[in-house]
């Protein structure tokens, strides 16, 4: 459990966590509760910018499906770019109860229709099925 950024070990003289991955999730965990604060005060968005190159181009997957017409590849792209968004957001949230579990169906759903999509067009390129199934 040493490796867990979730683990506390001991504290600096200043009272903060040791561990530095710790310490860097709880000064992330106050930035957020300050911005968040700033943005219910002033009801301004804070259009912070999400980190670069974690979602992935979309040259770099566009043509990983040769058999998809050009309007529904560049469809999934894009909602593949939304599940790099949703897996960050997954893995650095920490959301309990309902709200999180609902969030997490929702975030899977990109990836169903994602699934679906690819299965139906393979399925019509080999004629196992209609254009209006």
């Amino acid at each position: 459990m040493g490796n867990d950024i979730s683990s506390t070990e001991s504290s600096d003289s200043d009272g903060r966590p040791a561990n530095t991955e710790t310490a860097q999730k709880q000064e992330f965990e106050d930035l957020a509760r300050q911005l968040t604060q700033q943005w219910e005060k002033t009801k301004k968005p804070i259009k912070a910018q999400f980190p670069r190159g974690f979602i992935r181009r979309f040259q770099d997957i566009s043509n990983r499906w040769p058999y998809l017409e050009a309007e529904r590849a560049r469809t999934v792209c894009c909602v593949i770019q939304l599940c790099d968004i949703n897996r960050w957001n997954l893995n650095i949230w920490k959301i309990e109860l309902t709200a999180g579990t609902v969030w997490e169906w929702h975030a899977t759903l990109p990836v169903i229709a994602v699934i679906e999509t690819l299965c139906r067009e393979f399925a019509l390129q080999r004629g196992w099925i209609k254009a209006d199934t």
